[in-house]
């Protein structure tokens, strides 16, 4: 599996928001599936490259995987 995006990553030119609180990699949280990307709102993060691991439910996002406008998460 790839690398977790984490708060602070980027897909494509923005910021990833994280909406959970309780799940931390190397101090940062855990980017889920349907997270904020970009601040203003640009779209939602998508967890297409792990179908296992899940926070609360919702799958981990990892690097590779894409926003709703086809930019690609890094982690």
């Amino acid at each position: 599996m790839s690398g977790v995006c984490r708060d602070n990553d980027t897909c494509g030119p923005y910021d990833l928001v994280p909406s959970q609180s309780t799940v931390s990699a190397n101090d940062e949280k855990v980017i889920v599936d349907g997270d904020i990307v970009g601040v203003p709102f640009h779209s939602t993060l998508n967890a297409t490259g792990n179908t296992t691991v899940r926070i609360n439910g919702k799958l981990v996002c990892v690097a590779g995987d894409l926003d709703g406008d086809f930019h690609v998460a890094v982690g």
